[in-house]
């Protein structure tokens, strides 16, 4: 029975992961349609627009050009991180982390799946509030999966907890 409930959250965290990717791909693709070339799009003025732009390096465009390190980088990551939650997955206390991997794993698959295709990663939507670098929803998902997992390392996990989780031991 124990079992049956593992493989059915894989199942479930499985096609949460590629739901999120898909959603990050096909964001992508209507941002290479209707923004490449052309004007960007105010949504809300001075605050959010959505602007085309290829990115050849990581974050805030660091490591330009660098594509291949990237992806050399990423695929480690990501298969750690799949680790993880095949470790974590049917432990009821961790629901949380297996949630938050879930989404860093998305996200990086997104914009890995761009340098792989593309050979860069699209980003689109600018946050002019405070002048934000332009981003996508695959970074989304990573930086909130990141955020949470840090407020739930700080906040609710017991050092024990946070020992096992940052460690690559079982329970």
């Amino acid at each position: 029975m124990q079992r049956e409930n593992k493989r059915s959250k894989l199942l479930l965290s499985v096609v949460f992961i590629v739901f999120l990717t898909g959603l990050d791909q096909m964001a992508k693709l209507l941002a290479i349609h209707f923004l490449k070339g052309g004007e960007r799009i105010l949504l809300i003025e001075g605050i959010l627009e959505l602007e085309y732009f290829e990115n050849v390096g990581a974050a805030f465009n660091s490591f330009a050009g660098q594509g291949m390190m990237l992806i050399l980088i990423t695929v480690p990551v990501i298969t750690v991180l799949a680790g993880k939650l095949l470790q974590v997955l049917d432990i009821k206390r961790y629901a949380g982390i297996s949630f938050c991997i879930c989404l860093i794993i998305a996200g990086a698959a997104g914009n890995l799946i761009d340098r792989v295709v593309r050979g860069y990663v699209v980003d689109f939507i600018c946050f002019r509030l405070i002048d934000f670098p332009k981003f996508n929803f695959a970074d989304m998902c990573v930086v909130v999966g990141a955020g949470l997992t840090g407020l739930l390392l700080l906040l609710y996990y017991g050092e024990a907890d946070v020992d096992f989780l940052l460690s690559f031991q079982g329970k």
